[in-house]
């Protein structure tokens, strides 16, 4: 069964356009012949398994919003411009996986905004006589040379879960410094376990509002007002929010403003060394966007060493969603000692294709 124009109302909450909805109707139908209605469903929706709360809200589901919407849009209209490539089959079965599996949404969104700033594609070339592959090659219009392409993100890593580990803790902790009021921490620096152990125990033992050593800053807030302005007098970005409450049952609520940087860059570029070949012009696109301050973390870190000297450039790239779609960061790090350096031609298509990229935008276009 096809989505209707009621169904783009549902599921946008009433925040999308009309004049946006047949773009819609046409992207969602047209996954739904090639993917069908389920695969759709699982990308857009959040499933409720508990059986009160379905009977409560009279749904299984719960839509995500204009920017899973948005998603799906860019997805079919992405399929249409790379359908007819050699390998697309393979792109789609691995698509039927989910969305991200095998960072195949990643491939489908890069290999087809090339096209957009009319190159050739080929989808998952050969690198040199083994049986590497690279996740795409293009070739400027009117150029000989291929550029090949590796796509990769980060995932969930150890950095990730540690922000979480430490924001639930603190969050509770702080909450119950004052249980009457909206309490805040922010911490100044980043810790080590000694160090963080110490803001623990400075918060088991309820202290005044005002700093620790050059660790954190506590103060609150009545529980109907924002804290944000205030906590962004001590806090550098990027910075990661968790809220938590030590109660089981009360009033009590914590914020904890942080920020750990992820230093596995090395590492993940490493990994990756064979996927380019070492003697044409070969690019690395690597998503940060789980990671909060990745390209600044990440940029800082970047060193074409031994291993990756044959990379002509690094695209670090972030996606965020807000009410307005997507919003797009870019950094581009060229080697400057490669021995595969881009060329003029491959650098002024590379601005074109952040410019493209940037400006993928449901409600703009």
């Amino acid at each position: 069964m096809n989505y209707s124009e009621a169904d783009i109302k549902l599921m946008s909450y009433n925040q999308l356009g009309s004049r946006y909805y047949q773009r819609t109707l046409d992207a969602l139908n047209g996954l739904v012949s090639i993917l069908g209605k389920d695969w759709v469903e699982r990308e857009i929706a959040y499933f409720i398994s508990e059986d009160y709360l379905i009977k409560q809200l009279g749904k299984d589901r719960m839509y995500t919003g204009i920017g899973d919407i948005e998603k799906m849009v860019f997805l079919w209209e992405d399929l249409e411009l790379l359908k007819e490539l050699k390998g697309f089959e393979e792109l789609l079965n691995k698509l039927k996986n989910g969305l991200r599996f095998d960072n195949v949404d990643l491939e489908i969104s890069i290999a087809s905004d090339f096209i957009r700033c009319k190159a050739n594609i080929e989808l998952e070339p050969l690198v040199g006589n083994g049986n590497k592959k690279a996740d795409c090659k293009f070739q400027v219009e009117g150029e000989n040379e291929w550029i090949f392409v590796e796509i990769t993100r980060k995932q969930n890593s150890t950095t990730q879960k540690l922000i979480e580990k430490r924001g639930t803790e603190l969050s509770e902790l702080v909450s119950l410094v004052k249980p009457e009021k909206r309490c805040v921490v922010v911490i100044t620096k980043e810790l080590d376990e000694i160090e963080y152990s110490e803001v623990c125990e400075w918060l088991k033992l309820k202290p005044q509002e005002g700093p620790f050593k050059n660790f954190a800053v506590f103060f609150s807030v009545p529980h109907n007002v924002d804290d944000t302005e205030q906590a962004f007098k001590y806090a550098k970005t990027p910075i990661s929010v968790r809220q938590g409450t030590g109660e089981k049952f009360g009033t009590a609520f914590g914020v904890v403003y942080l920020h750990i940087p992820d230093y596995g860059a090395e590492k993940k570029l490493a990994d990756k060394q064979c996927q380019l070949p070492n003697d044409k012009q070969g690019i690395i696109f690597l998503d940060l966007t789980i990671v909060t301050g990745g390209l600044k973390d990440w940029e800082n870190q970047i060193e074409f060493t031994q291993e990756i000297k044959h990379f002509s450039a690094i695209i670090l790239i972030g996606d965020s969603v807000s009410i307005g779609g997507f919003s797009r960061e870019f950094k581009i790090i060229t080697n400057p000692d490669s021995k595969n350096p881009l060329n003029e031609t491959t650098s002024k298509l590379i601005e074109e294709y952040v410019t493209i990229r940037k400006n993928k935008n449901l409600m703009e276009n």
